[in-house]
């Protein structure tokens, strides 16, 4: 199989794993103000409540409770995403090829991370063709949203997982004690 990962990433993960966490940590902040700005009470986390849904008659109880303003503020969170999704895939990606020193195995959790991110976009275009047309929205719509959905929060934890406490061996550390 390819390398999704782009060799300057694995090149450069160190340099760019710092900018790339707080750039991820900045976006972050602007999208949990959005999400309060069409909170509702059918939504307790937000954007990620709205991508659960899996059906179409609570994506569309959900949209009739918001008004216009709120109704922006749900476009800007799902265009934005975009911005998001980039910012934490990189994060992601460089943190799992940096403290795994780019090994065999955190290529390929890089890379499903990478396949995350994919399905977080094809999730993110149902979301706005629901928004856009909500009434006439095929019935497996949001059933598929929902997939992606899991499928994303699946392949982009394995890779926070991964980073926090990597697989394998732990390298042994050198007996300092004079025998």
């Amino acid at each position: 199989m390819a390398q999704l990962v782009p060799k300057i990433v694995v090149d450069n993960r160190a340099k760019l794993f710092i900018p790339s966490v707080v750039s991820t940590i900045v976006v972050a902040l602007i999208l949990m103000y959005a999400d309060l700005q069409y909170a509702l009470k059918d939504l307790p986390m937000g954007m990620v409540s709205f991508e659960m849904l899996f059906t179409k008659d609570k994506f569309n109880q959900v949209i009739t409770q918001w008004n216009v303003h709120q109704k922006s503020w749900v476009y800007f969170s799902l265009y934005f995403d975009y911005v998001f999704m980039i910012t934490y895939c990189l994060a992601i990606v460089t943190g799992v090829l940096w403290r795994a020193n780019a090994s065999e195995i955190s290529l390929k959790i890089a890379d499903l991370v990478v396949i995350g991110t994919l399905f977080d976009v094809m999730e993110n275009v149902g979301l706005i063709s629901i928004m856009m047309d909500p009434v006439g929205t095929a019935s497996s719509t949001p059933f598929l949203v929902g997939c992606c959905a899991t499928v994303k929060f699946a392949l982009v934890f394995l890779g926070i997982g991964f980073f926090i406490k990597p697989f394998g061996p732990r390298p042994r550390v050198a007996n300092l004690r004079p025998d």
